[in-house]
């Protein structure tokens, strides 16, 4: 019999400050073990993000910087994998609401 992919995440997230984001989360997918996650979010400007963050199963070290003009956002995140070594993630995101 065939599973459909089961997924449960629950997280929180704390503001000490107004310019710093700290996240958790854990997250159990049906036949595999949790997998925790930790993240730390700065902002300079409100326009600049610096981001870290560590994973388990398997153990990810990420890092990460952001842009935020206006309606857009740019990300870059790079991360070590086991496997693959160093990968590098972008994204561009577009608000079509106005800030």
């Amino acid at each position: 019999m065939d599973y459909l992919p089961t997924i449960v995440k629950a997280g929180i997230s704390y503001r000490p400050a107004k310019n710093l984001m700290v996240n958790i989360e854990t997250e159990k997918e049906l036949f595999s073990p949790p997998q925790f996650k930790a993240g730390i979010a700065y902002s300079f400007e409100e326009k600049f993000w610096a981001r870290t963050g560590i994973t388990s199963q398997p153990n990810n070290l990420y890092f990460g910087i952001g842009f935020r003009p206006r309606r857009f956002q740019v990300d870059y995140a790079m991360s070590r994998n086991y496997l693959l070594g160093f990968t590098h993630h972008f994204s561009l995101n577009y608000n079509l609401k106005a800030p």
